[in-house]
């Protein structure tokens, strides 16, 4: 396990991927257009890293498109495919993921609530 740029420990040991997911995390929060390409560099750099496919996932389910809504399944499919997640944190976006999917968005965003409060940065 390697930490992100805020610490938080990463179900990856490759420095690549951790670094193209931190990049992809900012590009979101500064609202740039490269977070997509950011997320693919992390999953070319560690396939079984899994947590750049739920962010994915969470990134085409949020737009509430019907028709991306098979790609946020199988991003979802590919995180589950991939390597367990070794943290509390990850395990809580792969269920918040599962959980929109499902169409129980409330309890999706109880979830984000949750690693908000527990995991600010």
């Amino acid at each position: 396990m390697q930490p992100d740029q805020n610490g938080y420990e990463l179900s990856s040991d490759n420095p690549d991927a951790v670094a193209a997911l931190d990049n992809a995390v900012d590009s979101y929060v500064r609202f740039r257009t490269d977070i997509m390409p950011n997320l693919e560099q992390a999953i070319v750099a560690d396939p079984d890293f899994g947590l750049p496919h739920v962010i994915r996932g969470i990134l085409l389910e949020s737009l509430k498109q019907p028709r991306l809504l098979p790609k946020a399944q199988q991003e979802l499919d590919a995180a589950r495919a991939g390597r367990p997640p070794q943290t509390e944190r990850e395990r809580q976006y792969l269920a918040a993921l599962e959980l929109a999917l499902a169409g129980k968005v409330t309890a999706a965003a109880t979830i984000y609530q949750q690693i908000a409060a527990e995991h600010p940065h």
